[in-house]
């Protein structure tokens, strides 16, 4: 087995480097750098440790750590300023599911940091997705009201 090398990186990646013993080579990654097999569509179970080294954990944990601060931080807001009016509490709900979705998946991967991996767990990977979707959706919707408010202003404008 030999470490894996990818273009522009070298053997192991800049955290680690390769190492033999009996005449086996693998990944000997740096303090707090290690494998994973989350999007790592190049390299078998069986063959994680010829892997680059390019998970810090603990960098991984603070990031989906801000990812809940973040949007909790955006969510009392929105519930504050709305929660007076059931008209706009309801065009609201696209957002705070978005938000509470994004709080799950950051949940979900700090619960579970060793099952939870994108493109490994089902789950995970489809909450990810979804979180990634809802904004376009979102922007898709706002864009359209906003054009068929712009043509009616236009119509207006023009019969008068």
């Amino acid at each position: 087995m030999s470490c894996l090398k990818v273009l522009g990186a070298p053997e192991c990646g800049w955290n680690g480097h390769c190492v033999e013993e009996n005449s086996t080579r693998f990944c000997k990654c740096d303090s707090g750098w290690g494998q994973s097999l989350e999007a790592n569509f190049f390299v078998d179970e069986d063959r994680l440790s010829s892997s680059i080294c390019i998970l810090n954990e603990q960098i991984l944990n603070l990031l989906y750590a801000s990812n809940i601060v973040v949007a909790v931080m955006m969510l009392i807001p929105h519930l504050a300023l709305n929660i007076g009016s059931r008209k706009k509490l309801v065009r609201q709900i696209p957002f705070l599911f978005y938000s509470v979705l994004v709080i799950c998946a950051a949940a979900y991967r700090l619960s579970r940091p060793q099952t939870a991996l994108l493109a490994v767990d089902l789950l995970f990977s489809l909450i990810i997705a979804i979180c990634c979707a809802l904004p376009q959706i979102q922007s898709y919707i706002f864009m359209t009201k906003y054009l068929t408010y712009m043509s009616k202003k236009v119509t207006e404008i023009k019969a008068v």
